[in-house]
């Protein structure tokens, strides 16, 4: 029986909404290595470009100053990005063992287990996480049952740890 569910249960269909997008833009930035690093790294360069910007000394005070202002345009200008990106319409998602493939309206991608780097069950919902830090984020109403999600998820694991191995 398991056969046959598993052909059935790894295609699903979704739609996500932006509240989902903003959490999980918060939750991947909170994580150890997790998006603030990007934020960090910016702040790090942009440090100096203030400094020449704005015509100010070379001082260790305008430089965390330079940094402080490009850490908090972090704060406010890179989660806008995955909401303007944020694709309303349904996607259909499957996963096999070589990968995930994935349709939303006329746009279609591919994407191998190798570029997968985090797979986690959330509040009922599935996030896979790429390693480019982009995510997939499956509600639970994509699923028919918990126990359908839970097979998804298994197989999910099980295809990932093998292309990794």
């Amino acid at each position: 029986m398991r056969g046959v569910k598993e052909k059935i249960m790894n295609t699903v269909q979704y739609k996500s909404s932006r509240i989902e997008i903003w959490k999980w833009y918060w939750r991947s930035w909170a994580r150890a290595n997790g998006l603030w690093i990007y934020h960090a790294l910016f702040s790090i360069i942009f440090a100096p470009m203030y400094v020449v910007l704005f015509q100010k000394p070379l001082t260790v005070s305008w430089l965390l100053a330079g940094g402080l202002v490009g850490f908090l345009v972090c704060m406010v200008a890179f989660p806008i990005f995955p909401q303007i990106k944020f694709k309303p319409a349904i996607r259909t998602l499957t996963i096999d063992k070589q990968g995930i493939s994935t349709t939303i309206g006329t746009k279609s991608g591919n994407k191998s287990w190798k570029d997968v780097e985090l797979i986690e069950n959330r509040n009922g919902s599935v996030i896979i996480t790429g390693i480019n830090k982009n995510a997939f984020i499956i509600p639970p109403s994509a699923f028919e049952d918990n126990e359908a999600r839970e097979l998804f998820i298994e197989n999910a694991h099980d295809w990932h740890k093998a292309a990794n191995a």
